[in-house]
């Protein structure tokens, strides 16, 4: 066993699709899905690629003895050479050698509780430390049903959605994320509840404080009534309510989807973040609510990465 001293840190916590797991501070996503049946998480550090997560949906579990078994046979990566095959945290695991003699850690793991095949891949060097990360890695892991599936820990972004949410679209750019949810009415059936966070970096170079100005701009298709000012944890926000422009008759018909957001500066984390809620019908100011964690002051730090 390695003592506590070699145990690496894994400060960022990441929660995506029922998935909760730890990885070192400098590691960042550069690919990810957005569907519970099948996608991937794929996170580098400055220097290549170190860790790829997916996941599959499977109406049943599959003979993981079988897929070992023709991994070994037939190696993902040609001049791959199995080393050792292990049980690991509930994961099986291939400790592989490359061609160039680096070293691949292949995990699989059924999780009946989402009724899906997760597969991890740690490309790194034949190092102990290396090893040692592979392990704290997989121990770390959680898992919990789709229905009970509500904390995103991404992207900078620390959220806890009502229940029933799921992500649907995505846009990640550089200092400048936007994550949408929808709410299913039904298995399979979408309706017009949505949620979206937003969190945009380097704040002091181009928010000046005005946050209803900042609302209008971002939002040049709706238009605005109803500003107010609430806190979120210990910073002052703005909320505003509004419906897209030139929507009079559906207004008048009660058809119009009312928009509700809310904008903060986290002078903290140097970035401002946006919230929208989207519902067909008009929002209940005591709803079901969406709960967004900023910077240290306001959040507690779970043990298991969820």
């Amino acid at each position: 066993m390695p003592s506590s001293e070699s145990v690496p840190a894994l400060p960022q916590a990441i929660s995506w699709l029922a998935l909760g797991f730890r990885v070192p501070d400098d590691w960042e996503i550069v690919r990810h899905g957005i569907g519970f049946d099948r996608g991937s998480l794929v996170f580098v550090d400055r220097v290549r690629q170190r860790l790829s997560v997916s996941w599959t949906a499977c109406p049943r579990a599959p003979n993981l003895e079988r897929l070992l078994s023709d991994f070994e046979s037939q190696p993902l990566t040609a001049g791959e050479k199995v080393l050792a095959q292990s049980d690991r945290f509930g994961f099986r695991v291939l400790e592989c050698e490359t061609s160039s003699g680096g070293r691949v850690t292949h995990a699989l793991r059924f999780d009946p509780a989402s009724s899906r095949l997760i597969e991890l891949e740690l490309p790194g060097s034949a190092e102990p430390e290396n090893q040692t990360l592979a392990g704290a890695l997989l121990a770390g892991f959680a898992f919990c049903p789709r229905a009970q599936d509500r904390t995103v820990r991404a992207f900078g972004v620390h959220a806890t959605l009502p229940e029933g949410f799921t992500p649907c679209a995505s846009q990640v750019k550089p200092a400048d994320v936007s994550l949408e949810f929808e709410r299913l009415s039904a298995p399979g059936e979408r309706s017009s509840d949505r949620l979206r966070i937003r969190r945009s970096g380097m704040a002091r170079a181009w928010f000046d404080g005005d946050a209803a100005r900042a609302i209008q701009a971002r939002n040049p298709e709706l238009q605005f009534r109803d500003y107010e000012s609430r806190t979120v944890g210990t910073h002052m926000a703005t909320r505003a309510r509004g419906f897209a422009r030139g929507a009079l008759l559906k207004r008048a018909l009660g058809r119009a989807t009312e928009h509700e957001i809310t904008l903060w500066e986290c002078p903290e984390q140097n970035a401002v973040f946006e919230t929208e809620r989207r519902e067909s019908r008009r929002i209940e100011p005591n709803g079901a609510s969406l709960r967004v964690w900023c910077c240290a002051a306001a959040s507690r730090e779970p043990s298991d990465g969820r």
